[in-house]
């Protein structure tokens, strides 16, 4: 199996000595395999290219497949020390459109009919229940 080899199966006599699919693999992956450097005696240690020590933390790994977005100018007035957290979060939610209102909830294929927790007449979206509702226009 290629996937198990280990560099001292592919070494011969100062010469890498590969067998055809690894060869083969090499190449699909445009890597020349006749010009890879000749490994140093040292001993391997394993690197994790993304952090400076090269060991391997968890959050270093999520950061490299999270996806990142511009950051917004309305951030540095809702996320302060001043206010607490939650309330952050839901100020966050409702500046960036990720509130989980019926009308998202549906986008996502879920059926549900749709009423307004509060005056129960119309559907329930972000633009109602922060500008439309009756209750909310009291508030």
């Amino acid at each position: 199996m290629i996937f198990n080899l280990k560099v001292l199966d592919i070494k011969n006599q100062g010469r890498w000595n590969y067998p055809p699919e690894f060869y083969m693999l090499l190449q699909r992956v445009v890597i020349d395999p006749n010009n890879l450097p000749w490994p140093s005696e040292d001993k391997d240690t394993r690197v994790w290219n993304p952090t400076h020590s090269g060991s391997f933390i968890v959050a270093s790994s999520f950061e490299l497949i999270r996806e990142h977005f511009p950051k917004v100018q309305w951030s540095k007035w809702v996320w302060k020390d001043c206010i607490h957290p939650r309330m952050s979060s839901q100020v966050w939610k409702i500046l960036s459109g990720s509130c989980a209102t019926d009308d998202k909830i549906k986008k996502c294929g879920v059926h549900l009919t749709s009423r307004c927790c509060y005056c129960e007449r119309e559907e329930e979206n972000i633009d109602h229940l922060m500008w439309n509702c009756k209750f909310s226009l009291k508030i």
